[in-house]
């Protein structure tokens, strides 16, 4: 904590508990050192956790963005768009079909496991 500065030092080690680190005792010092770990190992779960979360939402929105875009090529699948005319038909080859383009993919809800709701957008 050398490089910090000597209000954030002392805020610091008052979080901990360790407002005069002279006058502790050596087992007043191991308790403080214990709750040191224990608060790094915490943060070092919760961001393992929040990680975890992150990829796992990565991983559904490429899902549901694949699923949407096999669904809308299955769509347009038979659809001839400025070809001229299809094959038997009574549409006259001097005048171009009628735009009519693929549905749009929607939005999509989730609902995560701590109950929070979201939403995917389509693209």
């Amino acid at each position: 904590m050398e490089p910090c500065t000597d209000g954030y030092r002392a805020k610091t080690l008052k979080q901990l508990g360790l407002t005069d680190v002279a006058k502790m005792s050596a087992a007043q010092l191991e308790d403080a050192i214990t709750r040191i770990r224990a608060d790094r190992l915490s943060k070092e779960a919760s961001q393992a956790a929040f990680e975890q979360s992150r990829a796992s939402q990565v991983r559904m929105l490429q899902q549901d963005s694949a699923a949407s875009q096999q669904a809308v090529q299955q769509a347009s699948a038979g659809i001839n768009y400025g070809y001229g005319p299809g094959f038997n038909t009574m549409q006259s080859p001097y005048h171009p079909p009628k735009f009519n383009p693929p549905p749009q993919p929607r939005m999509h809800f989730y609902v995560n496991g701590q109950g929070q709701i979201g939403y995917l957008l389509p693209f």
